[in-house]
């Protein structure tokens, strides 16, 4: 399980969690990874309505999902917008804030 603010432990799934990430932001918005800005919270509603496409989140927890694709976007060279504990936006680095 990877704790709040941990991003070096993993779950030993993860590789399975990154897929359906990917899946989700793609099937939400195909072309996010050229958003400035993007935040977790948005793409829930997706897990929530079709489980079956994401079986592993959809077993997760609404904050463990969001923990989830926040550090998949740290992956793929996000960086935090600022600290919120109740909305988290990642934007492409560069971008102003």
């Amino acid at each position: 399980m990877i704790g709040k603010g941990e991003t070096h432990n993993y779950p030993a799934n993860w590789k399975g969690f990154k897929k359906e990430i990917d899946l989700l932001l793609r099937n939400f918005d195909p072309n996010y990874k050229n958003k400035i800005y993007v935040t977790p919270g948005l793409y829930t509603d997706g897990i929530i309505e079709h489980p079956e496409k994401y079986p592993l989140l959809s077993k997760k927890h609404i904050a463990v999902q969001k923990r989830y694709i926040s550090f998949y976007l740290k992956s793929q060279g996000r960086v935090p917008r600022g600290i919120n504990a109740k909305r988290s936006v990642w934007m492409l680095p560069g971008a102003e804030v």
